[in-house]
């Protein structure tokens, strides 16, 4: 999995815009698992790493 933080720390659009879980938010699939991230200067910030069964819109209104 750190071999996906660091291609997307070098490519951060890689991933899908989220805008509808939060702002700037992207996603990235790597197995069964979602990184989600924002892009920032200099590289990323990885905000989670979940399973991609996992209910989204719960997972995030938890955050609010």
């Amino acid at each position: 999995m750190a071999q996906k933080f660091e291609i997307l720390a070098n490519f951060p659009n890689m991933g899908r815009g989220r805008d509808e879980l939060s702002p700037i938010l992207r996603s990235f699939p790597v197995d069964d698992y979602l990184i989600f991230y924002r892009p920032i200067a200099g590289g990323i910030e990885i905000t989670r790493v979940v399973s991609g069964y996992r209910g989204l819109d719960a997972l995030f209104d938890e955050e609010s």
